[in-house]
C-alpha cells in the first residue's frame, strides 16, 4: 500500500498480537495454492464497535445481524486473478450460513483499488466511520 500512496497499514498494524488474537478466534481465513498463501482475510460474526456511530450517511440494514470484513490482503505475486473478488463471495456466503443481513467492510479513503473492488462487486458506500485511534475510514455494506 505504501508504494500505491496509501497510509493505511503503515504505523505497524496489524500487529502480531492482533493477527494471533485473529486466528485463536477463528475469524482468520486464508487462500492456499500449494504452500503458498495467497490472500486472507479476516471475518467476524462478532459486532464492531466502531460501527456504531456513521457519519455522512447511514448503514443499509438495521441492528446486529451483519458479518464483518477486515484486514484483507492479496500477496503480490497472486495480484490481478480475482482473488479479492472470490474472497468476499466467500465471505458473503459465510454471511449466508450465518443467516446474518449483510456485511459491512471499511477502507482508507486513498485505497482507490479496495473502493473500486467494493462498488464493483456490489457493496454500498454508506457513510464514514471512525477507527479507536480516531482515524477516518470510509464504510460500506451489502445485503446477504
Amino acid at each position: 500500500m505504501h508504494a500505491r500512496g496509501v497510509e493505511q497499514w503503515q504505523d505497524g498494524y496489524p500487529t502480531e498480537e492482533i493477527i494471533r488474537s485473529d486466528i485463536e478466534q477463528n475469524h482468520c481465513y486464508t487462500m492456499h495454492y500449494d504452500d503458498a498463501i495467497m490472500g486472507v482475510m479476516v471475518i467476524s460474526f462478532d459486532g464492531e464497535p466502531t460501527y456504531q456511530c456513521i457519519y455522512e450517511g447511514q448503514w443499509i440494514t438495521d441492528g446486529d445481524s451483519f458479518g464483518v470484513v477486515h484486514r484483507m490482503a492479496i500477496s503480490d505475486e497472486f495480484v490481478g486473478r480475482g482473488l479479492a473478488k472470490e474472497a468476499f463471495a466467500f465471505a458473503e456466503n459465510l454471511a449466508k450460513e450465518k443467516a446474518v443481513a449483510s456485511v459491512r467492510v471499511d477502507t482508507h479513503r486513498d485505497n482507490v483499488v479496495m473502493n473500486q473492488l467494493l462498488r464493483k462487486i456490489g457493496y454500498t458506500y454508506c457513510g464514514i466511520i471512525y477507527l479507536l485511534n480516531g482515524k477516518e475510514r470510509l464504510a460500506y455494506e451489502k445485503r446477504v
